[in-house]
């Protein structure tokens, strides 16, 4: 088994828009074992998208000094993924967000881990990745966005669950 990845990008809002991107993150898996991670937060691409990030992460602007700018982490995150199954959780979301960055990320293939989910647990009150974690009582932050902590909840689901 060649492996895979699995994917979160944090975003601003709802948009597919290169400077609405501020964090992407994922897990390399091969032979079941976690082989690299990719964690990257943007640079803000202006003072009115610097705002728009502290307020979306709850993060500070201390947080995002060193930060690369949006092509250069889209460029890193794509090599990391490339010749890999993609594994998001709502990954039409995930896929919109990237390609609006670079086109180029339309070349992934990518799997949504949501429905495999649904047809395991049915019947939750609703399917946030955060709802799941609790019922499943997998370790997750509570509070919070954190790109690389919904990567590893991601991957204990499917852990636990299987693909």
């Amino acid at each position: 088994m060649r492996g895979f990845c699995v994917l979160d990008v944090e975003t601003v809002n709802f948009k597919p828009h290169r400077d609405n991107v501020w964090a992407i993150s994922g897990i390399k898996v091969v032979n079941r074992v976690v082989e690299s991670v990719f964690d990257s937060l943007v640079k803000p691409p202006s003072p009115h998208w610097a705002r728009e990030f502290y307020k979306a992460s709850g993060l500070k602007p201390e947080d995002f000094e060193g930060a690369a700018p949006i092509q250069l982490v889209a460029e890193k995150a794509y090599d990391f993924f490339k010749g890999f199954d993609v594994y998001a959780y709502s990954a039409s979301f995930d896929k919109r967000m990237l390609i609006a960055v670079n086109p180029v990320f339309g070349k992934l293939t990518y799997k949504d881990y949501l429905p495999i989910v649904k047809k395991k647990k049915p019947g939750l009150k609703n399917y946030k990745l955060g709802t799941v974690a609790n019922h499943l009582r997998l370790p997750h932050r509570k509070n919070g966005y954190d790109s690389l902590n919904d990567c590893y909840v991601l991957l204990d689901l499917i852990k636990r669950l299987g693909l």
